[in-house]
Formats: structure tokens, sequence, C-alpha cells
């Protein structure tokens, strides 16, 4: 039970430091015209630092306790609070309410895809502040799922494949003549 104190103690302060810096950019940032740049700013920003600081610390392996507590205070909490969906979604209800349909979904198209577009910075960037193997093991976890499209590999696979006696990968020797085309079963990783 102490460490679920802890736990909820660490998110507390992260989304109360979170909500404040929030406040702050609704009073810096100008309103205009286009009522929503206090909200874009924070939900693209947010997303942008949330894929960096999750790939930083997530993706290297097993949390640690020291990543454990950084997760909870910065991510949950401090970007949990400085983030805000739900303000989005007023403004978008207020826009849809007083007949700007157009504009209002245009604003959660741009938040949408910027947010999107921010995140992935985030993880490649993330990659980057992890060192040198930090880029190739977040390029190695998209192969994981696509293949590798430059050199026709097979996807690695998530779980261990069996070998054959000398060591190699079962299906190692089904590779695809060159200047095939990477499609097909030898491709894939399936076996006929």
């Amino acid at each position: 039970m102490p460490s679920l104190l802890r736990d909820v103690c660490l998110v507390a302060l992260g989304g109360a430091v979170g909500s404040v810096a929030r406040w702050g950019v609704a009073h810096v940032l100008p309103t205009g015209s286009f009522g929503h740049w206090p909200t874009f700013a924070v939900n693209v920003l947010g997303a942008l630092l949330l894929g960096l600081l999750l790939e930083a610390l997530t993706r290297p392996g097993p949390e640690t306790p020291r990543a454990h507590t950084v997760r909870l205070l910065v991510g949950t909490g401090a970007l949990g609070g400085f983030t805000t969906y739900s303000t989005f979604a007023q403004e978008l209800w207020d826009g849809v309410s007083s007949g700007a349909t157009g504009p209002a979904l245009g604003y959660a198209g741009l938040t949408l895809v910027s947010g999107l577009l921010a995140a992935a910075l985030g993880m490649i960037l993330g990659a980057r502040v992890r060192g040198p193997g930090g880029a190739r093991a977040a390029e190695q976890a998209l192969d994981t799922t696509a293949g590798d499209t430059r050199t026709g590999a097979p996807a690695a696979s998530a779980t261990a494949s069996p070998t054959t006696p000398g060591g190699l990968p079962a299906g190692a020797d089904e590779q695809p003549p060159a200047g095939s085309s990477s499609t097909g079963p030898a491709s894939s990783g399936e076996h006929r």
C-alpha cells in the first residue's frame, strides 16, 4: 500500500504543476479570432513531450524504479494535467452548436493530425535521447511490425523462433531471389 500512496502523490504533484503550466499558457497566448490557440498549443506540445518521454523511458526494456517515478510524475501527472482534451471537446461543441460546423471540424482535424505528428516526432527525439543505439532500436521495433522494406528481410517475430541444428532461424534459407518482390510467403515470415 505505501507504493500506491507514493504513486498517487507523484501523479497529484505532477498534475498540479501541469495544470498551472496550462493555465499560464492560456494567459500568455492570444485568443484573437481563432480563440483556440492555447488549447491547440498545449495539446500538440503535450503530445510531442509524451512521445519523447515514453520512447526514452519505456522502449529500452523493463521499467526501472526511476523510470516508473519519472513516468508517473512527468507523464501521467504533469503532461496529463498540461494537456486538455476536455477543453478541446468543449470548444468543438461550442463551434458546432453556434453553427460554425466547418471551422469546428477543421480545428478538430488540425488538432488530431498535429498531435499525431508531434507524438511521432517526440518518439524520434526520444530514441535519439537514449543514445547511439536508440535510433536503431526504434527502427528495429518498426521493422518488427512491418518488415524491413529496404532489404526485403522478413519481419522479426516478438516470440522466439525455432532454429535449425546449425543455429540459423528456421526458414532462413528461404530468402527471395535478388530483384524479386518482397511480397509473398518467404518475405512475410510465413512458411509453406
